[in-house]
Protein backbone atom coordinates (compact mmCIF):
# COMPACT_ATOMS: atom_id res chain seq x y z
CA UNK A 1 0.00 0.00 0.00
CA UNK A 2 1.53 3.33 -1.05
CA UNK A 3 1.17 6.20 1.14
CA UNK A 4 0.19 10.31 0.86
CA UNK A 5 3.41 10.65 -1.47
CA UNK A 6 3.72 7.56 -3.34
CA UNK A 7 5.95 5.81 -0.91
CA UNK A 8 5.30 2.32 -0.21
CA UNK A 9 4.06 2.57 3.96
CA UNK A 10 6.66 0.22 5.47
CA UNK A 11 8.93 2.87 3.73
CA UNK A 12 7.52 5.67 5.26
CA UNK A 13 7.94 3.56 9.09
CA UNK A 14 11.71 3.33 8.06
CA UNK A 15 11.85 7.36 7.50
CA UNK A 16 9.74 7.34 10.95
CA UNK A 17 12.85 5.14 12.37
CA UNK A 18 15.94 6.77 11.30
CA UNK A 19 14.92 9.86 8.82
CA UNK A 20 13.36 11.03 5.60
CA UNK A 21 15.34 11.89 3.10
CA UNK A 22 15.66 15.81 2.68
CA UNK A 23 13.35 16.12 -0.42
CA UNK A 24 10.46 14.04 1.13
CA UNK A 25 10.48 16.02 4.25
CA UNK A 26 10.36 19.15 2.09
CA UNK A 27 7.11 18.08 0.65
CA UNK A 28 6.00 17.04 3.57
CA UNK A 29 6.49 20.37 5.71
CA UNK A 30 4.18 21.73 2.01
CA UNK A 31 1.27 19.30 2.85
CA UNK A 32 -0.12 21.23 5.87
CA UNK A 33 -1.01 24.80 6.01
CA UNK A 34 2.41 26.70 5.05
CA UNK A 35 2.70 30.31 4.34
CA UNK A 36 4.72 31.50 1.14
CA UNK A 37 6.97 33.92 3.49
CA UNK A 38 8.22 35.50 0.57
CA UNK A 39 7.69 39.30 0.17
CA UNK A 40 5.00 40.05 -2.67
CA UNK A 41 2.95 36.49 -1.85
CA UNK A 42 1.51 37.93 1.36
CA UNK A 43 -1.88 35.15 1.64
CA UNK A 44 -0.33 32.91 -0.23
CA UNK A 45 -0.19 29.23 1.25
CA UNK A 46 0.21 25.62 0.26
CA UNK A 47 -2.16 23.23 1.88
CA UNK A 48 -2.60 19.74 1.08
CA UNK A 49 0.39 19.99 -1.34
CA UNK A 50 -2.03 23.04 -3.59
CA UNK A 51 -0.80 26.60 -3.44
CA UNK A 52 -4.10 28.76 -1.92
CA UNK A 53 -4.60 32.06 -1.82
CA UNK A 54 -8.34 32.74 0.06
CA UNK A 55 -10.46 30.43 -1.44
CA UNK A 56 -8.88 30.38 -4.74
CA UNK A 57 -7.08 27.24 -5.70
CA UNK A 58 -3.78 27.48 -7.94
CA UNK A 59 -2.75 24.36 -9.72
CA UNK A 60 0.84 24.28 -11.39
CA UNK A 61 -1.60 24.18 -14.56
CA UNK A 62 -3.46 27.22 -13.65
CA UNK A 63 -0.37 29.52 -12.98
CA UNK A 64 1.44 28.11 -16.29
CA UNK A 65 -1.18 29.54 -18.26
CA UNK A 66 -1.40 32.73 -16.81
CA UNK A 67 2.43 33.44 -17.13
CA UNK A 68 1.41 32.39 -20.65
CA UNK A 69 -1.32 34.64 -21.03
CA UNK A 70 0.60 37.78 -19.16
CA UNK A 71 3.28 36.81 -22.02
CA UNK A 72 1.05 37.34 -24.54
Amino acid sequence: MTGLIGVHVDEIRKWDAAGAPPMAEKLLLLWDKKHVGIEGWEGFMFWRGVLHRGRRRWTPKMVEELIRSLRS
